[in-house]
């Protein structure tokens, strides 16, 4: 049996907790055609929590964030097209967890640990989170020491306790995160993930693809992730795990009729399905 271990990183509101919750709807309700399917008689040893997300995205209501303590984690015993056993590991961690390691510098060993035996990270970023920042300016960073050294200075400068996390944070995070792999890893595959695809159609360009709506709307990110070619391997996906916006009542509307077909996953490529364990496998595994 393989074993794919999953790493879900992102900070507060960015999307980890919806798309596990659809995930988990998927996997159990079958309405959809997914590469990965669950193995019939397969339930985690607690599904509760996971449970209650699921009501809640079925009820079109609005996700709690995920507590530090909170256990949403995920693992479950899936098979593939070719009947292989895969078993998944899925954590949703707290966002809050992410942001007190930008801001302190500090994170429980028992995460480290997840971190180095993870196959791939999900890193989630949400567009409408990164719209009150002082930007970096490129020009100024001539090396990825450079940008390194710009974003934190940057970030102490400007870090607040809002809900939100701006661009600045979220590069502080990746930095973060590629300073603890690097001890254990040489490289590492990392699925950036942009959260509410359905309000990217609405206001970008509805055929834009996901890596060149990240160069064009997190320019600092995109810059940071370019700079560390050796140390990640990158795809850029945009995935709606809802549907839509719970707080639009036209929305509510059309996902109560489409429910789990107003799921939609766009693939670097541009390719779109409406399978979230697509993002699983990737383009290059």
């Amino acid at each position: 049996m393989h074993k794919k271990n999953f790493f879900v990183a992102g900070m507060p509101g960015s999307g980890k907790t919806a798309y596990i919750g659809g995930l988990w709807i998927q996997l159990t309700e079958g309405i959809v055609p997914t590469i990965y399917k669950k193995v019939p008689g397969y339930m985690p040893e607690d599904s509760s929590k996971i449970d209650d997300i699921a009501k809640c995205i079925l009820s079109c209501e609005n996700l709690e964030r995920t507590k530090i303590g909170d256990n949403n984690n995920l693992e479950v015993l899936l098979y593939d097209n070719n009947e292989n056993e895969v078993l998944l590991k899925l954590p949703d961690l707290a966002g809050e967890i992410f942001r007190n390691l930008v801001k302190d510098r500090q994170i429980d060993n028992k995460i480290v640990s997840m971190l180095a035996e993870t196959d791939c990270i999900l890193f989630f970023t949400y567009y409408r989170n990164m719209s009150k920042e002082v930007r970096i300016k490129l020009s100024d960073c001539n090396s990825k020491e450079d940008l390194a050294i710009n974003s934190e200075k940057n970030l102490m400068d400007n870090i607040e306790d809002s809900k939100e996390a701006n661009e600045s944070q979220v590069v502080d995070l990746l930095l973060a995160l590629l300073e603890l792999l690097n001890k254990t890893k040489k490289k590492i595959n990392i699925r950036f993930i942009m959260s509410a695809w359905d309000m990217v159609e609405k206001e970008f360009e509805p055929s834009i693809l996901p890596k060149n709506f990240m160069k064009q709307t997190f320019p600092l990110l995109y810059q940071c992730i370019q700079s560390n070619q050796d140390k990640i391997n990158a795809e850029y996906w945009g995935i709606s795990a809802l549907g839509g916006d719970f707080d639009d009542q036209k929305d509510r509307n059309r996902l109560t009729i489409e429910e789990m077909n107003a799921i939609k996953v766009v693939e670097p490529n541009g390719n779109m399905t409406h399978d979230l364990t697509k993002v699983l496998s990737g383009t290059g595994d």
